[in-house]
């Protein structure tokens, strides 16, 4: 990921594992979808007797400031496990 001045050069570099389609939602705050490589796969507890186990990798969210500073990382299924809709992961490859 890379923030280019108008004149063409670069602010600032990350490499990182972020993907496509960053969303600027302040002058100097970007979401950036990105994946996360972890190892061993995860366990999901959803209740006493369902547990979701998630693949290698897990997609987030990350916000960057102005400068290309990581300000927080939000794990979308960390997010969906704590929201009402946690259902929704069960029985589905993640």
């Amino acid at each position: 990921m890379v923030r280019v001045a108008p004149d063409g050069h670069p602010r600032w570099y990350r490499k990182d594992y972020s993907h496509h389609w960053p969303r600027v939602v302040e002058e100097d705050l970007v979401l950036v979808p990105s994946r996360v490589p972890h190892d061993p796969p995860r366990l999901y507890h959803l209740d006493p007797e369902l547990t979701v186990e998630t693949p290698c990798s897990n997609d987030q969210v990350n916000i960057i400031n102005g400068h290309g500073d990581l300000v927080e990382e939000i794990s979308i299924i960390d997010a969906i496990v704590a929201s009402r809709h946690a259902g929704i992961l069960v029985g589905w490859e993640i």
